[in-house]
């Protein structure tokens, strides 16, 4: 086994150890450096459900936005297309 991975199992054990005590302190502070998109799945079911409507009518709106010419800009179409990407994935 590798130092990394000595490593690695230590602080695995150490968290379990702080988590058994309900000291979730740790935890926090690890997630803090976990991007909140990859977070947000592990939402109660209601939270993700209105997140996701949230998110989606955001990027509809700027979407049309930007292909209406409501909001003025050169890469209009480019950037519409975008959003359009981002909300197909989100779908």
């Amino acid at each position: 086994m590798n130092k990394n991975q000595e490593l690695i199992d230590e602080v695995i054990e150490e968290i379990k150890l702080q988590i058994a005590d309900n000291d979730w302190t740790v935890i926090e502070g690890l997630l803090t450096f976990v991007p909140k998109e990859k977070l947000v799945w592990f939402l109660p079911e209601e939270k993700l459900k209105n997140y996701k409507e949230s998110r989606l009518a955001s990027l509809q709106h700027w979407e049309k936005c930007f292909r209406d010419g409501t909001v003025d800009d050169e890469h209009s179409e480019f950037i519409a297309g975008v959003l359009a990407k981002a909300r197909e994935d989100f779908e």
